[in-house]
Protein backbone atom coordinates (compact mmCIF):
# COMPACT_ATOMS: atom_id res chain seq x y z
CA UNK A 1 0.00 0.00 0.00
CA UNK A 2 2.86 2.05 1.03
CA UNK A 3 4.84 1.91 -2.50
CA UNK A 4 1.21 2.36 -4.17
CA UNK A 5 0.88 5.48 -2.42
CA UNK A 6 3.75 6.78 -2.83
CA UNK A 7 3.68 6.28 -6.64
CA UNK A 8 0.49 8.61 -7.19
CA UNK A 9 2.33 11.41 -4.45
CA UNK A 10 5.18 11.34 -6.97
CA UNK A 11 3.09 11.50 -9.83
CA UNK A 12 0.79 14.30 -8.43
CA UNK A 13 3.86 16.29 -7.58
CA UNK A 14 5.24 16.33 -10.48
CA UNK A 15 2.18 17.47 -12.99
CA UNK A 16 1.64 20.89 -9.83
CA UNK A 17 5.00 21.43 -10.68
CA UNK A 18 4.85 21.33 -14.08
CA UNK A 19 2.11 23.03 -14.75
CA UNK A 20 0.47 25.06 -12.29
CA UNK A 21 1.27 28.82 -11.26
CA UNK A 22 4.43 29.70 -9.40
CA UNK A 23 2.61 29.83 -6.29
CA UNK A 24 0.75 26.92 -6.42
CA UNK A 25 3.70 25.30 -7.17
CA UNK A 26 5.08 26.60 -4.67
CA UNK A 27 2.67 26.21 -2.04
CA UNK A 28 1.91 22.40 -3.58
CA UNK A 29 6.31 21.77 -2.97
CA UNK A 30 5.52 22.98 0.35
CA UNK A 31 2.63 20.88 1.49
CA UNK A 32 4.39 17.52 -0.01
CA UNK A 33 7.75 18.63 1.83
CA UNK A 34 5.41 18.97 5.09
CA UNK A 35 3.81 15.32 4.31
CA UNK A 36 6.88 13.90 4.23
CA UNK A 37 8.63 15.51 7.19
CA UNK A 38 5.15 13.66 8.79
CA UNK A 39 5.55 10.21 7.05
CA UNK A 40 9.42 9.73 8.49
CA UNK A 41 8.54 11.06 11.43
CA UNK A 42 5.60 8.38 11.69
CA UNK A 43 8.17 6.02 10.76
CA UNK A 44 10.94 6.95 13.09
CA UNK A 45 8.02 6.53 16.04
CA UNK A 46 7.95 3.13 15.14
CA UNK A 47 11.32 2.27 14.62
CA UNK A 48 12.79 -0.65 17.14
CA UNK A 49 16.06 0.76 17.01
CA UNK A 50 19.83 -0.17 15.44
CA UNK A 51 20.06 -3.31 13.78
CA UNK A 52 22.27 -5.74 15.09
CA UNK A 53 25.35 -5.97 13.27
CA UNK A 54 26.39 -8.91 11.63
CA UNK A 55 30.41 -8.23 12.51
CA UNK A 56 31.78 -8.64 15.71
CA UNK A 57 34.49 -6.35 16.17
CA UNK A 58 35.39 -8.20 19.41
CA UNK A 59 35.71 -11.32 18.01
CA UNK A 60 39.17 -12.72 17.58
CA UNK A 61 40.59 -14.07 14.84
CA UNK A 62 42.58 -17.68 15.01
CA UNK A 63 46.25 -18.15 15.19
CA UNK A 64 47.59 -19.20 12.69
CA UNK A 65 48.89 -22.92 12.67
CA UNK A 66 52.04 -23.41 13.39
CA UNK A 67 54.06 -26.75 12.31
CA UNK A 68 56.59 -28.19 14.94
CA UNK A 69 57.64 -31.67 13.78
CA UNK A 70 57.09 -34.12 10.16
CA UNK A 71 57.32 -37.16 9.80
CA UNK A 72 59.35 -39.02 8.25
CA UNK A 73 61.10 -35.30 8.65
CA UNK A 74 63.26 -35.04 5.90
CA UNK A 75 62.49 -37.17 3.03
CA UNK A 76 59.66 -39.18 1.59
CA UNK A 77 58.75 -41.21 -1.54
CA UNK A 78 56.04 -39.14 -3.94
CA UNK A 79 52.90 -40.42 -4.31
CA UNK A 80 53.96 -43.17 -1.45
CA UNK A 81 54.18 -41.78 1.73
CA UNK A 82 51.79 -41.21 4.55
CA UNK A 83 53.04 -37.65 6.13
CA UNK A 84 52.19 -37.00 9.67
CA UNK A 85 52.13 -33.32 10.54
CA UNK A 86 52.16 -32.19 14.20
CA UNK A 87 51.83 -28.52 15.42
CA UNK A 88 49.15 -26.26 16.90
CA UNK A 89 46.29 -24.94 15.37
CA UNK A 90 44.85 -27.02 13.78
CA UNK A 91 40.99 -27.77 13.61
CA UNK A 92 39.47 -31.83 13.11
CA UNK A 93 37.48 -31.06 10.94
CA UNK A 94 39.45 -32.49 7.40
CA UNK A 95 37.84 -30.10 4.76
CA UNK A 96 38.76 -27.45 6.72
CA UNK A 97 42.35 -27.87 6.53
CA UNK A 98 44.51 -26.51 3.55
CA UNK A 99 48.15 -28.36 3.14
CA UNK A 100 50.13 -27.50 0.25
CA UNK A 101 53.62 -29.54 -0.93
CA UNK A 102 55.30 -26.35 -2.77
CA UNK A 103 52.34 -25.43 -5.47
CA UNK A 104 50.02 -28.62 -5.04
CA UNK A 105 47.00 -28.67 -2.57
CA UNK A 106 46.57 -32.30 -1.13
CA UNK A 107 43.54 -34.07 0.45
CA UNK A 108 43.84 -34.38 4.84
CA UNK A 109 43.26 -37.91 5.00
CA UNK A 110 43.00 -37.41 8.92
CA UNK A 111 42.74 -34.37 11.23
CA UNK A 112 42.74 -33.55 14.76
CA UNK A 113 44.14 -29.98 16.72
CA UNK A 114 47.24 -30.73 17.01
CA UNK A 115 48.36 -33.81 13.76
CA UNK A 116 47.49 -34.24 10.11
CA UNK A 117 47.88 -36.97 7.78
CA UNK A 118 48.26 -36.80 4.28
CA UNK A 119 49.62 -38.39 1.28
CA UNK A 120 52.75 -37.05 -0.75
CA UNK A 121 51.81 -35.90 -4.06
CA UNK A 122 53.22 -37.80 -7.23
CA UNK A 123 55.18 -35.27 -8.07
CA UNK A 124 59.02 -35.55 -6.96
CA UNK A 125 61.65 -32.80 -5.97
CA UNK A 126 64.90 -32.08 -4.59
CA UNK A 127 63.08 -29.81 -1.98
CA UNK A 128 59.42 -28.63 -1.38
CA UNK A 129 57.79 -26.40 1.07
CA UNK A 130 55.20 -27.60 3.13
CA UNK A 131 52.68 -25.68 5.06
CA UNK A 132 49.22 -25.38 6.29
CA UNK A 133 46.06 -23.22 6.65
CA UNK A 134 42.94 -23.34 8.43
CA UNK A 135 40.00 -22.20 6.82
CA UNK A 136 37.92 -19.87 8.75
CA UNK A 137 40.62 -18.04 10.53
CA UNK A 138 42.81 -15.87 8.97
CA UNK A 139 42.41 -17.13 5.45
CA UNK A 140 45.91 -15.34 4.81
CA UNK A 141 47.74 -16.66 7.89
CA UNK A 142 49.73 -20.16 6.16
CA UNK A 143 52.09 -21.90 8.76
CA UNK A 144 55.87 -21.75 8.65
CA UNK A 145 57.01 -23.94 6.25
CA UNK A 146 58.60 -27.49 6.87
CA UNK A 147 61.43 -28.40 3.63
CA UNK A 148 61.19 -32.19 2.75
CA UNK A 149 62.42 -34.04 -0.27
CA UNK A 150 60.14 -36.18 -2.46
CA UNK A 151 62.15 -39.42 -4.04
CA UNK A 152 60.55 -40.92 -7.31
CA UNK A 153 59.08 -43.99 -6.49
CA UNK A 154 60.02 -44.83 -9.75
CA UNK A 155 62.32 -43.44 -12.56
CA UNK A 156 63.65 -44.47 -16.58
CA UNK A 157 67.09 -46.05 -16.12
CA UNK A 158 69.31 -46.40 -18.77
CA UNK A 159 68.86 -45.32 -22.39
CA UNK A 160 66.75 -47.36 -24.13
CA UNK A 161 65.09 -45.48 -27.65
CA UNK A 162 61.73 -45.50 -28.26
CA UNK A 163 62.61 -47.61 -30.99
CA UNK A 164 63.72 -50.64 -28.41
CA UNK A 165 62.13 -53.62 -26.63
CA UNK A 166 64.50 -54.36 -23.93
CA UNK A 167 63.13 -58.07 -22.80
CA UNK A 168 64.83 -60.29 -20.06
CA UNK A 169 67.19 -58.28 -17.83
CA UNK A 170 69.91 -59.76 -15.53
CA UNK A 171 72.05 -58.18 -12.67
CA UNK A 172 75.93 -59.26 -12.06
CA UNK A 173 77.03 -59.61 -8.52
CA UNK A 174 78.24 -55.04 -8.48
CA UNK A 175 74.85 -54.06 -9.62
CA UNK A 176 75.45 -54.03 -13.63
CA UNK A 177 72.04 -54.66 -15.74
CA UNK A 178 72.39 -56.73 -18.69
CA UNK A 179 69.45 -56.41 -20.92
CA UNK A 180 68.10 -58.17 -24.06
CA UNK A 181 67.44 -55.77 -26.68
CA UNK A 182 65.17 -55.87 -30.15
CA UNK A 183 65.41 -52.85 -32.59
CA UNK A 184 63.05 -52.90 -35.72
CA UNK A 185 61.78 -56.79 -34.78
CA UNK A 186 65.68 -57.76 -35.01
CA UNK A 187 68.06 -58.56 -31.56
CA UNK A 188 70.45 -56.46 -31.63
CA UNK A 189 72.31 -58.54 -28.45
CA UNK A 190 72.43 -57.83 -25.22
CA UNK A 191 73.26 -54.31 -23.68
CA UNK A 192 75.01 -53.98 -20.49
CA UNK A 193 74.45 -50.98 -18.91
CA UNK A 194 76.72 -50.53 -15.69
CA UNK A 195 75.05 -48.72 -12.21
CA UNK A 196 76.09 -45.06 -13.49
CA UNK A 197 73.59 -45.99 -17.13
CA UNK A 198 76.89 -46.05 -18.78
CA UNK A 199 75.95 -48.50 -21.89
CA UNK A 200 78.36 -50.85 -23.79
CA UNK A 201 78.04 -54.03 -26.18
CA UNK A 202 77.95 -57.64 -24.22
CA UNK A 203 76.81 -59.76 -26.61
CA UNK A 204 75.87 -59.55 -30.11
CA UNK A 205 73.54 -62.91 -29.74
CA UNK A 206 70.81 -62.72 -32.59
CA UNK A 207 67.88 -64.09 -30.19
CA UNK A 208 65.29 -62.74 -27.98
CA UNK A 209 66.22 -64.23 -24.37
CA UNK A 210 63.42 -64.87 -21.84
CA UNK A 211 65.33 -65.41 -19.11
CA UNK A 212 68.87 -64.26 -17.90
CA UNK A 213 70.60 -65.08 -14.93
CA UNK A 214 74.00 -64.92 -13.54
CA UNK A 215 75.81 -68.02 -12.00
CA UNK A 216 77.61 -68.63 -9.12
CA UNK A 217 80.91 -68.70 -11.73
CA UNK A 218 80.23 -65.36 -12.59
CA UNK A 219 79.11 -66.24 -16.05
CA UNK A 220 75.81 -65.05 -17.80
CA UNK A 221 73.24 -67.67 -18.93
CA UNK A 222 70.39 -67.79 -21.11
CA UNK A 223 67.00 -69.04 -21.88
CA UNK A 224 65.06 -68.24 -25.01
CA UNK A 225 62.23 -70.89 -25.47
CA UNK A 226 63.68 -74.22 -26.48
CA UNK A 227 64.96 -77.02 -24.54
CA UNK A 228 68.65 -75.49 -23.98
CA UNK A 229 70.39 -73.63 -21.39
CA UNK A 230 73.07 -71.28 -22.97
CA UNK A 231 76.00 -69.76 -21.38
CA UNK A 232 77.42 -66.60 -22.26
CA UNK A 233 81.90 -66.28 -21.97
CA UNK A 234 83.25 -64.16 -19.29
CA UNK A 235 83.36 -60.52 -20.79
CA UNK A 236 80.54 -61.51 -23.42
CA UNK A 237 80.67 -62.47 -26.52
CA UNK A 238 78.64 -65.47 -28.57
CA UNK A 239 76.67 -67.84 -26.25
CA UNK A 240 77.00 -71.39 -26.28
CA UNK A 241 75.13 -74.53 -25.45
CA UNK A 242 75.26 -75.60 -21.93
CA UNK A 243 72.49 -78.11 -21.38
CA UNK A 244 70.43 -79.59 -22.95
CA UNK A 245 66.66 -81.48 -22.10
CA UNK A 246 66.41 -84.91 -24.25
CA UNK A 247 62.66 -84.65 -24.68
CA UNK A 248 62.06 -82.28 -27.28
CA UNK A 249 58.88 -81.33 -25.95
CA UNK A 250 60.23 -79.14 -22.75
CA UNK A 251 60.85 -75.60 -22.91
CA UNK A 252 62.93 -73.39 -20.75
CA UNK A 253 61.60 -69.58 -20.73
CA UNK A 254 63.45 -69.01 -16.99
CA UNK A 255 66.09 -70.09 -14.85
CA UNK A 256 67.78 -69.44 -11.28
CA UNK A 257 70.62 -70.75 -9.58
CA UNK A 258 70.19 -72.67 -5.73
CA UNK A 259 72.71 -72.24 -3.02
CA UNK A 260 74.74 -75.57 -4.01
CA UNK A 261 74.90 -74.47 -7.91
CA UNK A 262 72.40 -76.30 -9.54
CA UNK A 263 70.12 -74.40 -11.98
CA UNK A 264 66.15 -74.60 -11.86
CA UNK A 265 64.82 -74.31 -15.32
CA UNK A 266 61.20 -73.86 -16.03
CA UNK A 267 58.24 -73.15 -18.97
CA UNK A 268 55.51 -74.05 -19.95
CA UNK A 269 56.30 -77.95 -19.22
CA UNK A 270 55.25 -81.10 -16.73
CA UNK A 271 57.91 -80.63 -14.56
CA UNK A 272 59.91 -78.61 -13.22
CA UNK A 273 63.98 -79.04 -13.89
CA UNK A 274 67.05 -78.99 -11.99
CA UNK A 275 70.14 -79.12 -13.57
CA UNK A 276 73.55 -79.97 -11.87
CA UNK A 277 76.87 -78.28 -12.09
CA UNK A 278 77.59 -81.51 -14.40
CA UNK A 279 75.27 -80.83 -16.50
CA UNK A 280 72.75 -83.48 -15.94
CA UNK A 281 69.18 -82.73 -15.58
CA UNK A 282 66.42 -84.13 -13.26
CA UNK A 283 62.46 -83.78 -13.32
CA UNK A 284 60.59 -82.83 -11.18
CA UNK A 285 56.65 -83.60 -11.54
CA UNK A 286 54.99 -79.76 -11.73
CA UNK A 287 52.57 -79.28 -14.21
CA UNK A 288 51.73 -75.63 -15.45
CA UNK A 289 52.78 -72.81 -17.06
CA UNK A 290 55.22 -71.85 -15.44
CA UNK A 291 57.09 -67.98 -16.46
CA UNK A 292 59.40 -67.59 -13.60
CA UNK A 293 61.35 -69.22 -10.68
CA UNK A 294 63.60 -67.46 -7.90
CA UNK A 295 65.38 -69.29 -5.21
CA UNK A 296 65.15 -68.04 -1.77
CA UNK A 297 67.33 -69.71 0.73
CA UNK A 298 65.84 -73.39 0.74
CA UNK A 299 63.09 -72.73 -1.02
CA UNK A 300 62.02 -72.58 -4.61
CA UNK A 301 59.44 -70.42 -5.63
CA UNK A 302 57.67 -70.26 -9.39
CA UNK A 303 54.81 -67.97 -10.73
CA UNK A 304 52.66 -70.33 -12.64
CA UNK A 305 50.07 -68.63 -15.54
CA UNK A 306 46.93 -69.80 -15.63
CA UNK A 307 43.14 -69.28 -16.92
CA UNK A 308 41.68 -68.41 -13.25
CA UNK A 309 44.79 -66.22 -12.74
CA UNK A 310 48.17 -66.53 -11.64
CA UNK A 311 49.46 -68.09 -8.78
CA UNK A 312 53.31 -68.83 -6.50
CA UNK A 313 53.87 -71.95 -5.61
CA UNK A 314 56.85 -72.88 -2.79
CA UNK A 315 59.07 -76.14 -2.75
CA UNK A 316 61.26 -77.07 0.21
CA UNK A 317 64.67 -77.51 -1.04
CA UNK A 318 66.08 -80.53 0.38
CA UNK A 319 70.20 -80.92 1.45
CA UNK A 320 70.71 -83.28 -1.39
CA UNK A 321 69.11 -80.83 -3.95
CA UNK A 322 65.85 -82.42 -4.31
CA UNK A 323 62.66 -80.70 -3.81
CA UNK A 324 58.83 -81.53 -2.25
CA UNK A 325 55.68 -81.80 -3.87
CA UNK A 326 54.88 -77.88 -3.49
CA UNK A 327 52.50 -76.08 -1.53
CA UNK A 328 50.27 -73.07 -2.65
CA UNK A 329 51.65 -70.00 -1.47
CA UNK A 330 49.90 -66.77 -3.05
CA UNK A 331 46.86 -67.40 -5.05
CA UNK A 332 47.03 -64.27 -7.31
CA UNK A 333 43.76 -64.89 -8.68
CA UNK A 334 41.99 -64.51 -6.35
CA UNK A 335 43.18 -60.95 -6.16
CA UNK A 336 43.36 -59.75 -10.25
CA UNK A 337 43.21 -61.54 -13.44
CA UNK A 338 46.31 -59.70 -13.92
CA UNK A 339 48.89 -62.02 -16.09
CA UNK A 340 52.29 -63.55 -14.13
CA UNK A 341 55.23 -62.68 -15.54
CA UNK A 342 58.22 -61.95 -13.32
CA UNK A 343 59.49 -63.22 -9.98
CA UNK A 344 62.34 -61.76 -7.68
CA UNK A 345 62.68 -61.35 -3.69
CA UNK A 346 64.30 -59.40 -1.15
CA UNK A 347 66.10 -60.44 1.66
CA UNK A 348 63.20 -60.04 4.24
CA UNK A 349 61.28 -62.77 2.76
CA UNK A 350 59.48 -60.30 0.46
CA UNK A 351 58.48 -62.09 -3.48
CA UNK A 352 57.97 -59.63 -5.95
CA UNK A 353 55.54 -60.54 -8.58
CA UNK A 354 55.64 -58.82 -12.32
CA UNK A 355 52.32 -58.72 -13.70
CA UNK A 356 50.47 -56.94 -16.62
CA UNK A 357 48.13 -55.16 -14.21
CA UNK A 358 47.61 -51.74 -14.15
CA UNK A 359 49.48 -51.94 -10.49
CA UNK A 360 51.94 -54.22 -12.13
CA UNK A 361 54.12 -55.78 -9.27
CA UNK A 362 52.85 -57.03 -6.43
CA UNK A 363 54.79 -57.84 -2.70
CA UNK A 364 53.89 -61.51 -1.32
CA UNK A 365 54.97 -61.80 2.00
CA UNK A 366 56.91 -64.66 3.88
CA UNK A 367 53.10 -65.65 5.78
CA UNK A 368 51.11 -65.86 2.11
CA UNK A 369 49.73 -62.20 2.06
CA UNK A 370 50.20 -59.60 -0.43
CA UNK A 371 48.96 -56.59 -2.18
CA UNK A 372 50.14 -54.21 -4.49
CA UNK A 373 53.14 -52.02 -4.36
CA UNK A 374 52.75 -48.26 -4.66
CA UNK A 375 49.12 -48.91 -6.24
CA UNK A 376 48.76 -46.19 -8.91
CA UNK A 377 51.91 -44.95 -8.87
CA UNK A 378 54.29 -47.51 -11.02
CA UNK A 379 53.87 -48.05 -14.93
CA UNK A 380 52.65 -51.41 -16.66
CA UNK A 381 53.70 -54.15 -17.18
CA UNK A 382 56.73 -55.76 -15.62
CA UNK A 383 57.77 -58.33 -17.71
CA UNK A 384 61.16 -58.98 -16.29
CA UNK A 385 62.90 -58.02 -12.58
CA UNK A 386 66.85 -58.06 -11.65
CA UNK A 387 68.45 -56.05 -8.68
CA UNK A 388 70.61 -53.47 -9.30
CA UNK A 389 72.33 -51.54 -6.22
CA UNK A 390 69.89 -51.76 -3.58
CA UNK A 391 66.80 -50.69 -2.50
CA UNK A 392 66.64 -50.46 -6.64
CA UNK A 393 64.65 -52.91 -8.67
CA UNK A 394 64.89 -52.74 -11.88
CA UNK A 395 62.31 -53.51 -14.46
CA UNK A 396 61.76 -54.25 -18.10
CA UNK A 397 58.41 -53.49 -20.01
CA UNK A 398 58.59 -55.68 -23.12
CA UNK A 399 56.71 -58.47 -23.64
CA UNK A 400 56.70 -59.05 -27.45
CA UNK A 401 58.27 -56.75 -30.25
CA UNK A 402 55.10 -54.92 -30.34
CA UNK A 403 55.07 -53.28 -27.32
CA UNK A 404 54.50 -49.49 -28.28
CA UNK A 405 57.79 -47.69 -26.93
CA UNK A 406 59.02 -50.30 -24.01
CA UNK A 407 61.66 -48.72 -21.22
CA UNK A 408 63.56 -49.84 -18.21
CA UNK A 409 62.76 -48.28 -14.96
CA UNK A 410 64.20 -48.08 -11.50
CA UNK A 411 61.91 -48.83 -8.50
CA UNK A 412 62.58 -48.05 -4.76
CA UNK A 413 61.90 -50.92 -2.87
CA UNK A 414 63.25 -49.73 0.07
CA UNK A 415 64.77 -53.01 0.69
CA UNK A 416 67.33 -55.30 -0.16
CA UNK A 417 67.61 -57.75 -2.42
CA UNK A 418 68.27 -61.19 -3.01
CA UNK A 419 71.64 -61.85 -5.52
Amino acid sequence: MWRYRRLRFSRQLRSDLAFGSRATRVAGASSWIVLVVVMFAAFAGCDTGPAESLWDPSASIGDPPVISAVDPPDVALAGVDIVTISGSNFVADPDRVIVFFGGTRVPVLEASDTQLKVQAPNEPSPEVALRVAVIGNDAESFSNSWQLALLPAEEEFGGILDSENPFAIAADADGNIYVSVFRGGVSIGIRRIAVDETESSFSTTTFQWKGLDFGPDGLLYGARGVRAVFQFPDGGGIQQTWAVEGNTSVVFDDLDFDTIGNAWAVGDNENLYRIAPDKAITPFPFMGDVRAVKVVGSSLFVAVAGTGGGQIWRFAIAGNGDIDAGTLHFNLGAETQAEVLSLEAATNGDLFVGTDDANPIWVVHPDGTGEPLYPGVLRAPAASLAWTVDPFLIVSEARSSSVTTPKLRKVNTRLEGVR
